[in-house]
């Protein structure tokens, strides 16, 4: 690596998530038992494949840097009152479950 020329450097590499459990950031939903393979460069990272058990459902979903440098993922699951109102990390959302029953069909599609 020339650290000399830090901008010169380049990176590649593949992780694989095998039932990890991983939350992103402090404010977003532990996707427990996370399955993955994130694919990344300097230049940005892949995730294919991945699926957690996270707000009382399963979910899966892919994601990569899109060209202008921001991140895009798709996703689809279920999640159920309970696991929403297990989040405390969602704020209003997690107050407000305290009125929901049961579990949806499928929860709304992610995108970061």
């Amino acid at each position: 690596m020339p650290l000399a020329d830090l901008p010169a450097s380049t990176v590649k590499g593949s992780l694989a998530l095998a039932g990890n459990d991983v939350r992103m950031t402090p404010d977003t939903p532990l996707m427990a038992g996370a399955r993955a393979r994130i694919d990344f460069t300097q230049k940005g990272l892949t995730i294919t494949g991945a699926t957690a058990r996270m707000l009382g459902g399963e979910a899966s979903f892919d994601g990569s840097t899109q060209p202008d440098g921001s991140l895009r993922f798709s996703g689809q699951g279920t999640a159920t009152a309970e696991g929403l109102r297990r989040a405390s990390e969602l704020g209003v959302l997690s107050r407000t479950a305290s009125h929901f029953s049961g579990r949806p069909p499928t929860a709304p599609a992610w995108a970061s």
